[in-house]
């Protein structure tokens, strides 16, 4: 129960460095905080990482194995041996296929190529494929993008004579393959700088190792867009050496000479645009994937391989509508995957989604996995099962390691590999539901509410005055963006709302306009459409947001692109499920204490009323200490708190919160709107009063209750109390408008407050509630409750005229607002409490 269901998390790293930053760097204090906040700690890192050159590239020798990987690969040459490169059938292992057959063949050797197929002989390195390259004539297989965990096919082709060499940078296990190398910088006694390297990237170091120094300058840029297409596309970190390949790989991607990217790029409509990192992960890489996934990814190399324009141009178009029918494909899996989690899945008890089917396609379940794990938030496995096996593909979310899990559960598998986000795996199809088990007791272990709750990352909370063109400029210099180097996001709190419209096709999308210190600033949000119908103008409400222009008309704008939004203050607050729990447990307060009871003296009362953070200090004591109760009475308290829970990160927090009595469970609770008369207070050592009590009589009460008493209300306190009450308490037009929607509606057999409040929408909950039980008391009404629900009996009118405000109900809801204002006059007279 959380006002919000994303964690806002500030990045916020070595602030102390920010000034040096700006003075050496001469950049803006923004984007000094943006560095550092992505482990750019020094002066010398940063000159880096702005200007990355080919000079920033490590020496490839220093890959464990590359030494002996290159002298077997010159004696073949000289010995005319027949050398074989073996891929794996994604965007890196076609892409790491296609750099070394430009390689070997801009040295005039000709070499031959093997990618398994998808769906007849599955991931890796299989005896088959073994089999027919040593039909062909083959002495040398070097593979790329997989083989790390081969070790009994590489036996059986050094049993057939054929060497191998494997090249990989997927996580190894307990044993490495017995070959002539392995090269992975993920090797235990690998010492490389960059462990993240993609499989091209290692490819391409291959490349670099069999390259004299005085002119691998002069030939790396053939295959330096080939390189950024593939580690972009198998989402490798763009940090460190990646950063560099990237970085200078886009340049030569927007001019390229390579025959099949151009005629990729024209039938993709990019033609005319600057390709970005994001142009390449979702319009590029999708295409060139899907012959893998529909076909066969020979196709893709074909392409980049390719010195004939119309022939690229007609494999290109191939190519684009395979992934169209992959989509087709997809969404038919999501559809079949959506009805068994209905069936199967619990989310309060499962921490991994496992999925099977007969009728799911073997290529795709991979990016369908990746929906429904960033739908749920939870890692999640889809398998295709056919002829007795079940094929599967795992996707991660957060920082939950997935193949770190699957390792748990390895004795089940006929063969598995991958690393932290995604691995593949096949399993029995008699065991799958044993899987399904073991990977959630397993999970349930180590994997917490707070691993499964979506987190949005801020690099730093910004003011008016530092928004401008020049900051979007200076962001725009740390492309490229991806996993490892985020596009940045800001927040911006508490900004007032001017308009907000929805926008596109069938209004999905948010056009807002907001305004601060007289600026108005323009914002996107794609899928925020619905926000339309809730925000009003004047409204306040906490941004979070990428920062970027935007062209339109010939003019351009600085743009907030929407990436999350919460409200502070407004109506759309009371469409909260935490704020309808507030409301209707207000009105159970009415007969809570009507005296003030003299307990005992208290052990002593810490003053801490005007406390500039006090979330801060009640959300610390909850963390650091035991037998705290925390008392919440007004709304604005109840969301200044979980505000505060959710930028500090803490969110078992969110477990403590309850309504009108402690939940028994918990050794601390924070109780909203505290009816004192069932509260056990003396379980209890320390007493925190968030905001200020509702009367004198409740004040009294916890003031002498013989515990300690932190005080931590406010002046501003007393202000929107009395603001609320204004709303909450009805007055006789009140009464009418909810008698009449009633009387109107008596064929209706059951409505729930919720159900009125979604028809009486001028009101709010608790205002809804007393005007039910005014009527009742009144005897005008009668209710019954079953369960959620009320059964509403109107009965017939009385003869003689009720005065409603002369009722003592009526009376008693009226004078809250009275005899709050007359105990707000004296709460903060006495200094000393």
């Amino acid at each position: 129960m959380i006002l919000h269901d994303k964690l806002w998390i500030s990045r916020n790293r070595g602030s102390e460095n920010v000034k040096d930053f700006v003075k050496e760097l001469g950049i803006t204090r923004v984007t000094a905080q943006i560095l550092l906040n992505r482990g750019i700690d020094t002066l010398e890192k940063a000159k880096v990482f702005l200007n990355p050159t080919l000079d920033n590239l490590y020496d490839p020798f220093l890959l464990k194995g590359m030494d002996r990987a290159v002298d077997r690969i010159k004696r073949a040459i000289g010995k005319k041996e027949s050398i074989w490169i073996y891929g794996d059938y994604d965007v890196d292992g076609v892409t790491s296929v296609s750099i070394l057959m430009l390689y070997f063949n801009s040295i005039g050797y000709r070499v031959n190529f093997y990618i398994p197929d998808r769906f007849d002989e599955g991931y890796g390195i299989n005896s088959d494929a073994i089999d027919y390259i040593k039909a062909k004539g083959g002495d040398l297989i070097i593979s790329v993008d997989c083989g790390i965990t081969s070790i009994q096919e590489v036996e059986y082709a050094k049993s057939l004579g054929i060497d191998f060499i494997i090249t990989d940078h997927h996580q190894c296990q307990e044993n490495i393959p017995n070959a002539v190398s392995v090269i992975n910088p993920k090797r235990k006694d690998c010492s490389y700088p960059f462990d993240m390297l993609a499989g091209v990237g290692i490819a391409f170091k291959l490349i670099q190792a069999l390259t004299p120094e005085s002119t691998f300058k002069g030939i790396c840029n053939n295959y330096l867009d080939i390189v950024a297409l593939g580690t972009v596309a198998d989402v490798a970190p763009l940090t460190d050496e990646n950063r560099v390949l990237v970085k200078n790989g886009l340049e030569h991607l927007n001019n390229t000479n390579n025959v099949g990217l151009k005629a990729l790029i024209e039938v993709c409509g990019l033609k005319d645009k600057k390709i970005n990192a994001g142009y390449i992960g979702f319009v590029l890489a999708p295409k060139l994937n899907a012959a893998g996934r529909i076909k066969n990814a020979s196709l893709g190399v074909k392409l980049l391989l390719s010195n004939d324009y119309e022939e690229a141009l007609r494999i290109s178009k191939e190519l684009y509508n395979n992934n169209a029918v992959r989509q087709d494909i997809e969404k038919e899996i999501l559809l079949e995957a959506e009805k068994q989690m209905e069936q199967m899945v619990d989310l309060e008890r499962d921490k991994v989604i496992v999925l099977a089917s007969e009728s799911w396609h073997h290529g795709v379940i991979g990016i369908a996995a990746s929906r429904i794990a960033e739908k749920y938030f939870r890692p999640t496995v889809l398998m295709c099962i056919e002829d007795g096996i079940a094929k599967g593909s795992a996707r991660s979310v957060g920082d939950i390691d997935i193949f770190e899990l699957l390792c748990k559960c390895k004795d089940m598998f006929i063969k598995f590999g991958g690393h932290a986000q995604a691995a593949g795996l096949a399993i029995p199809e008699i065991r799958v539901e044993e899987f399904r088990k073991k990977i959630n007791d397993e999970g349930s272990k180590f994997i917490t509410e707070k691993d499964l709750t979506p987190t949005l990352k801020i690099d730093m909370e910004l003011t008016a005055q530092d928004i401008g063109f020049n900051i979007i400029e200076e962001i725009e210099r740390l492309e490229p963006f991806g996993l490892g180097n985020p596009k940045p996001q800001f927040s911006y709190k508490n900004i007032i709302v001017e308009n907000a419209l929805p926008v596109g096709k069938d209004k999905k999308h948010l056009k807002m306009m907001v305004q601060d210190e007289n600026r108005i600033f323009d914002c996107i949000g794609f899928s925020f459409g619905e926000w339309s119908r809730d925000l009003s103008k004047g409204d306040k409400v906490d941004l979070l947001f990428n920062l970027e222009k935007n062209y339109f008309k010939g003019v351009e704008t600085i743009q907030f692109n929407l990436k999350d939004l919460r409200p502070v203050k407004g109506k759309i607050y009371e469409k909260n499920e935490i704020v309808h729990n507030y409301f209707l447990s207000f009105p159970n307060l009415i007969n809570d204490l009507n005296k003030s009871n003299r307990n005992k003296d208290c052990e002593y009362v810490k003053d801490l009323r005007n406390i500039k953070n006090r979330s801060k200090f009640v959300i610390e004591k909850l963390n650091n200490t035991d037998s705290n109760l925390v008392l919440v009475n007004t709304l604005d308290g109840l969301i200044e708190l979980i505000i505060g829970i959710n930028d500090m990160d803490i969110l078992e927090i969110h477990d403590l919160i309850s309504f009108n009595k402690p939940n028994k469970k918990n050794t601390n609770s924070i109780v909203v709107n505290p009816i004192l008369k069932d509260i056990d207070i003396q379980k209890f050592e320390n007493i925190l009063i968030y905001d200020i009590p509702i009367n004198k009589e409740k004040s009294d009460f916890i003031l002498n209750c013989g515990k300690k008493i932190y005080a931590l209300y406010n002046k501003n306190d007393v202000r929107t109390f009395v603001k609320l009450l204004e709303r909450i308490i009805p007055d006789r037009n009140d009464l009418a408008i909810v008698y009449k929607f009633l009387k109107e509606n008596k064929t209706k057999k059951e409505l729930s407050l919720l159900d009125l409040y979604k028809a009486i929408e001028i009101m709010n909950l608790s205002k809804i509630r007393f005007c039910v039980e005014i009527l009742e008391d009144s005897g005008l009404l009668k209710t019954d409750k079953n369960k959620n629900k009320f059964i509403f009996e109107l009965l017939p009118p009385p003869e003689k005229k009720i005065n409603i405000s002369a009722t003592d109900l009526y009376i008693k809801i009226n004078n809250l607002k009275k005899k709050f204002e007359s105990y707000a006059n004296i709460a903060f007279v006495n200094t000393a409490l």
